[in-house]
């Protein structure tokens, strides 16, 4: 049984790294056509400026998709190391790769630090276009109040992902706490 478990619970890590890739892909693919739609890059196509303001909203979903795959792979990380249903060797794997983390998420840097460029990059866009008077001054301020948008939610990504990666449980970040903290103890008085 515990042969089983340990193999269905790999398959299901493997189909999370599959879509976290495909969603990678789909992102790059996305902000290349929007980029070069905005910029009006092919020949028979007018420059769209304000599709600049998508890339940002694009990179945000593909940021949350692949932290709550993430966050899938941590939960069945943990079940791994602290179930009896699994095999010895599955455990102390996965204990293994709990010690040595943080050597296996700088792909999650990468992610998060991309999507932190391109949104800094539509707002240096926007301002860039508006100065040069090559943009409406509603379609900047669309574009890069976008970008803005990306940067902050981005950075709110990033630090729950860390968190998600540290061991918390993803649905306590993203909520309120159901508890009061507890108050601060009182030193006994002699």
């Amino acid at each position: 049984m515990a042969g089983e478990i340990d193999s269905d619970l790999r398959q299901e890590l493997i189909e999370c790294q599959k879509a976290r890739s495909e969603f990678i892909r789909w992102k790059l693919i996305l902000v290349a056509v929007l980029g070069s739609s905005s910029l009006g890059l092919s020949k028979d196509a007018p420059a769209l400026p304000y599709l600049m303001a998508l890339i940002p909203f694009v990179c945000i979903y593909v940021d949350s998709v692949c932290m709550h795959n993430d966050s899938r792979i941590m939960m069945i990380a943990q079940f791994l190391r602290t179930s009896n249903e699994v095999s010895a060797a599955a455990r102390d794997y996965e204990q293994f790769c709990h010690k040595h983390r943080h050597m296996f998420y700088n792909e999650g840097l990468a992610l998060f630090g991309s999507s932190l460029f391109l949104s800094v990059a539509v707002v240096v866009f926007a301002l860039w276009r508006s100065i040069r008077s090559a943009m409406s001054p509603r379609v900047a301020v669309l574009v890069a109040l976008s970008g803005v948008i990306g940067m902050a939610v981005t950075l709110r990504l990033l630090s729950v992902n860390r968190q998600i990666q540290g061991g918390e449980a993803p649905s306590r970040l993203l909520s309120a706490p159901s508890d009061p903290p507890a108050p601060p103890e009182q030193p006994a008085q002699s």
